[in-house]
């Protein structure tokens, strides 16, 4: 099933910052709002991973669930606080964190500005203990209190829900492969699953990678990334987001932040990515999926290839595909208007699913 949000939509409670006030509202009221009310954990893995979490549970009675966030490739947690916002004004409970490699979390390499991995399992498998370790007992404990701290006899567990983005997404879809009943839901946004519109040319790009990485290049980057030197260039066309305002205002936390400053990929991270998505569309794995799944499509991405979305939706029955006509690859990140469009049909989806 495939919907197209030609029009603007809308959901009780909703309205999204604007863009010409942007960096003031976060300033003013959003980074204060989520900072208040977010808790640390540094999570040590099992295979001595460390991962930097957050989780954020909102001033309310009835907490309707826990979400929980993959993010994407050079990303960190708290460059989602816009999102975090509206997540909490729904109800929402929300744990977060920092991808193994990316912001606070431990990496596998020196150099801040390198996204690198040995394995691409390292992201599902931090993920889960992240789930397991503080995502489901809190999801427990909040199902007992409902928020208000009062214990309750015959609390339930609050639902699991899952919101992904990019890498995140590609992460998100072999987690459910993995472990098909953790999450109640799941929603992909502009997910990773593939780079090339063409088979052929991804393939290339694949052997091509695969070599440099047998010559011991593994940790180099893979042509076209470079180190973060603190300038930009902004393209309607070619950017991530269509709102300048609220890539500036992201910019500007990276540049402040050296643990924010992965930039740019390694021939070893193209490499296992390439792989994994190899892996998810493997057709024993894409049948052990079976939680509904929204995925949210970018119609003028420019980061990642739609067909790859097209064909994982067509491959699992579970999922339905939602289309934003006009938007660039971070729907969490574009113009009011886009945010109108996509954030009241994520809340009606999550509502099928939450308390």
């Amino acid at each position: 099933m495939t919907t197209v949000l030609d029009t603007v939509q809308s959901y009780p409670g909703f309205e999204p910052l604007s863009d010409a006030d942007f960096a003031r509202d976060m300033d003013e009221r959003v980074v204060p709002f989520v900072n208040r009310l977010r808790k640390a954990h540094t999570l040590k893995t099992e295979n001595g991973k460390d991962v930097y979490c957050e989780t954020l549970v909102p001033d309310v009675k009835r907490v309707r669930g826990l979400i929980v966030l993959f993010h994407g490739f050079c990303e960190f947690c708290s460059k989602f606080d816009e999102f975090t916002y509206y997540i909490l004004q729904q109800g929402y409970a929300l744990c977060r964190f920092d991808e193994f490699g990316h912001g606070f979390s431990g990496r596998e390499i020196d150099d801040s500005s390198k996204v690198h991995i040995e394995r691409f399992q390292t992201y599902v498998d931090c993920a889960y203990e992240v789930v397991v370790k503080i995502a489901e007992p809190l999801a427990a404990e909040l199902g007992k209190t409902q928020g208000d701290g009062k214990e309750r006899d015959g609390g339930n567990t609050l639902p699991l829900l899952l919101f992904s983005h990019s890498m995140g997404g590609a992460v998100a879809a072999l987690f459910l492969e993995q472990h098909p009943s953790v999450f109640k839901a799941a929603v992909l946004a502009s997910p990773m699953l593939e780079f090339f519109p063409k088979k052929r040319s991804q393939n290339t790009a694949h052997l091509f990678v695969k070599m440099l990485r047998a010559f011991g290049k593994g940790k180099t980057y893979f042509p076209g990334q470079k180190k973060f030197d603190g300038t930009y260039s902004f393209s309607a066309e070619k950017a991530l987001t269509c709102s300048k305002n609220r890539f500036l205002y992201h910019f500007n936390k990276r540049h402040a932040q050296t643990r924010y400053q992965t930039w740019g990929g390694t021939v070893a991270w193209l490499d296992e990515s390439v792989k994994a998505i190899n892996r998810i569309f493997k057709k024993k794995e894409l049948k052990k999926i079976t939680v509904p799944i929204l995925v949210f499509q970018a119609e003028k991405d420019a980061t990642v290839s739609n067909g790859g979305q097209n064909r994982f939706v067509e491959a699992v029955p579970s999922a339905r595909l939602v289309i934003c006509p006009g938007a660039n690859h971070e729907l969490y990140n574009g113009t009011d208007e886009t945010l109108r469009r996509w954030y009241p049909v994520l809340f009606k989806f999550y509502d099928e699913f939450s308390n």
